[in-house]
């Protein structure tokens, strides 16, 4: 892996697209042409707010913007320390601050900062620590704005003020940040739960981890670590751990993606020198911008209001569709989920209902691994059949989405025959023109949707193929009525990209998965959560 921790990566990806944009500007603050804040200072402001680390050093902050209003003694504001002080170096707001007149009584200049002295308290903010301080002003203005941030900040100017005061403005900061990283960050919960798998993968391959230590192996023992803590655990379950994994490792993924576009000196061929690869740029940004899954957009509207799977085959889906290559990776740990997953779901809903026997435990499962391949080959099947029915509506409607999904079913059906080889069409030079000989070849094309001709055209038997699946098709929204209506009809046009994305997770698994021997794996992994299983819920309850 390269040389950027796990910890690293997860704050990268944890962050939202603003709040990036709110530390790359911070990078990119300048003074006499040169950056105002180091790297260093940069990385550890990134790394307090997205770990939440950030309460002590706001009121660390409040005694600073004491101290600065004291320095402005024409206008007792604060600003004029953060903006007029130069590169953001200690030394920088040392002599600035040295240079200051008729500092007011509780402010007094010490070796290595300032003290501020309260009623209450004496506070030391030292010089070393100023421009990380002055970074994270600058961070708030940027985020939470300078009109909130000067509300609270307000009651510190003019004099010194009370330990109560000083407590209760660093305590509103505090408040505004929290409502701001709420919208922009994981939860803290979330994040700590990350971070323990984190910790344990590290531990277990005694280095920082990648996405690709994000493994089977990985998974199962982190669940039987977790699950047998006496104290109480967040993954007590096998899916709760399977689904921290799966998000965990897109995470990373995606985190060092942008990594290393980041950090690479430009574009080219020679990794070796730091480069990326143009060719990896659209794959990688794709990855990176695509917030929502298939399944995640079939299920909000417009297009949860027609029937593209029932609740088993969405289920089936679920556990599969994880993004690109994610359940070929964990392959194992898919089956895993699917079949132990579901048997510790019937152990804890038993055991819930003081119904749980010995059965459930020592004979947990429903199906094998080979079994449930069954399932996922039917589903892919199953698939094939609901692409086939939106492409009649598609075509009887005249879409032209319904050609690029026609090709995309049967790829190997020769479409020239759609061509009109005899038009003399003149050489457009304006690209934005539309052929005239497209727009011909897209009208036969529609016109095969109604044609019941016999013989062995393929394009006939494709387009029968599609009607045939389409009266078959009994759910919400596929009736000849709903294909009256324009906004069905683009709703089965804007379901095509998510359904074909679907369509290729689902067959890529079945592909993967149809050449493995998964017997050998069940009978082992039978025993092993056969003795957890036992471990957890036998002894204490009986069973």
């Amino acid at each position: 892996m390269e040389s950027v921790s796990a910890e690293e990566l997860l704050i990268e990806e944890g962050k939202s697209g603003e709040i990036s944009a709110a530390f790359d500007a911070l990078k990119e603050t300048t003074v006499d042409e040169g950056p105002k804040y180091s790297q260093k200072t940069c990385r550890e402001l990134a790394r307090a707010i997205v770990c939440r680390n950030y309460g002590k050093t706001l009121l660390e902050l409040a005694y600073l913007l004491v101290i600065a209003s004291a320095c402005d003694r024409r206008t007792n504001r604060y600003e004029e320390l953060f903006w007029s002080s130069g590169v953001a170096r200690p030394s920088a707001f040392k002599g600035y601050i040295q240079c200051c007149q008729n500092l007011p009584a509780g402010i007094e200049l010490v070796e290595n900062g300032v003290t501020v002295q309260t009623d209450t308290e004496s506070f030391t903010v030292t010089y070393s620590r100023m421009p990380f301080l002055s970074a994270l002003l600058e961070f708030l203005m940027t985020t939470i704005g300078y009109a909130d941030l000067n509300e609270h900040a307000e009651a510190l100017c003019g004099g010194v003020p009370s330990r109560a005061v000083i407590g209760e403005a660093a305590n509103g900061i505090s408040r505004r940040m929290y409502e701001y990283l709420r919208e922009h960050l994981p939860s803290a919960h979330t994040q700590r739960k990350t971070h323990l798998l984190v910790n344990f993968v590290n531990d277990r391959i005694g280095r920082n981890s990648g996405p690709d230590d994000i493994d089977d192996d990985a998974l199962l023992e982190f669940w039987i670590d977790q699950s047998s803590d006496e104290d109480g655990s967040d993954f007590r379950t096998y899916p709760s751990v399977f689904q921290a994994g799966v998000e965990l490792r897109k995470a990373m993924a995606h985190a060092l993606n942008k990594f290393r576009m980041s950090g690479a000196r430009s574009i080219g061929t020679d990794v070796e020198a730091g480069e990326v690869d143009p060719g990896d740029i659209e794959e990688a940004a794709e990855a990176i911008e695509s917030d929502m899954s298939p399944l995640a957009a079939l299920a909000v509207e417009p297009l949860e209001s027609i029937k593209f799977l029932n609740g088993r085959e969405t289920e089936t889906a679920t556990e599969i569709a994880h993004g690109p290559g994610i359940a070929i990776a964990l392959s194992q740990s898919v089956f895993r989920n699917a079949v132990f997953g579901r048997a510790q779901s019937r152990i804890t809903n038993a055991l819930r209902h003081k119904r749980l026997t010995g059965h459930l435990i020592h004979e947990p499962t429903e199906k094998s691994y080979q079994a449930r391949l069954e399932d996922y080959r039917e589903f892919a099947g199953r698939l094939e059949k609901l692409l086939l029915a939106v492409l009649h509506v598609l075509a009887i409607t005249r879409r032209p989405e319904a050609i690029e999904l026609a090709m995309t079913i049967r790829p190997d059906i020769d479409f020239g025959s759609l061509a009109d080889d005899t038009s003399q069409e003149p050489e457009w030079q304006d690209s934005s023109v539309i052929s005239i000989s497209a727009v011909r070849a897209a009208e036969r094309f529609y016109d095969y949707a109604g044609a019941r001709a016999a013989g062995n055209d393929p394009l006939v038997a494709l387009m029968a193929d599609a009607r045939k699946a389409f009266r078959g098709n009994a759910r919400q929204g596929f009736n000849d009525d709903d294909l009256k209506k324009d906004e069905v009809v683009d709703s089965f046009a804007e379901a095509v990209p998510h359904l074909l994305s679907l369509r290729r997770e689902v067959d890529a698994f079945v592909r993967f998965a149809a050449s493995q021997e998964w017997d050998a794996l069940f009978d082992s992994d039978t025993a092993v959560f056969t003795q957890q299983f036992q471990l957890l819920y036998g002894v204490q309850h009986g069973a």
